[in-house]
Order: C-alpha cells, then sequence, then structure tokens
C-alpha cells in the first residue's frame, strides 16, 4: 500500500508543490514529500493539530474540502476515504488549474 501511494505522490511534480502528505484522520503523517526538510518539520507539526480541528469543522459544515493559509502557503486538506486525508502545501505561484486537476487525480488514484 505504501509503495503504491508513494508512486501516486511521485506523479505531483509542480515547482510550486511545497508539501504533499498522506495523513491518518487523527492528524498522524503515513507518507510525507517535502521540498525543504526543515520546513517540513514545522508543517508537520501544524498540520498534526490542524487535520484533527478540520475535520470536525468539515463534519459538521457538511464541507468536501478545507483550505487555509499558513504563513506564505497554501494548505488544502482533502479526505480520501474514511481514513485517511490528503494535505497539498503549495507557494503562491501554482497554477490553480493545474493544482485542481492534480488533486483530483490523486484523490481518483487512492481511493
Amino acid at each position: 500500500m505504501l509503495s503504491k501511494i508513494r508512486k501516486i505522490l511521485n506523479i505531483i511534480d509542480d515547482p510550486s508543490l511545497v508539501f504533499v502528505g498522506i495523513f491518518r484522520v487523527d492528524g498522524d503523517p503515513i507518507l510525507v514529500r517535502c521540498k525543504d526538510k526543515i520546513a517540513m518539520l514545522s508543517i508537520v507539526d501544524w498540520l498534526d493539530r490542524y487535520i484533527k480541528m478540520s475535520l470536525e469543522k468539515m463534519i459538521t459544515e457538511e464541507l468536501s474540502e478545507v483550505g487555509t493559509r499558513f504563513k506564505d502557503l497554501f494548505v488544502r486538506i482533502i479526505p480520501i476515504s474514511k481514513t485517511l486525508v490528503l494535505v497539498v502545501v503549495s507557494n503562491e505561484e501554482i497554477s490553480l488549474y493545474r493544482f485542481e486537476i492534480d488533486i483530483a487525480s490523486l484523490k481518483a488514484l487512492i481511493s
């Protein structure tokens, strides 16, 4: 399973993507790919707390995904199953069209 997810995460190769990860719904990372290892520590720590809060909000407000900003980065949290969450973090220079297509592709391949 991890090798399949790793191959899927390697599909996304946009220079604007800073971080792509698969997390359990409790916030624990399963597999992450990050371009800046030092930035990854602060992002993963923040996401650990934020994912739990975001999923509760998604359930109560019946949202399909949540997006926010963390410092100068855009963060998207997308549930891909009952136990897994896809997290994509990008900088401000990303093409939104390509970003949406990459997320849809990842979600389809993992589900």
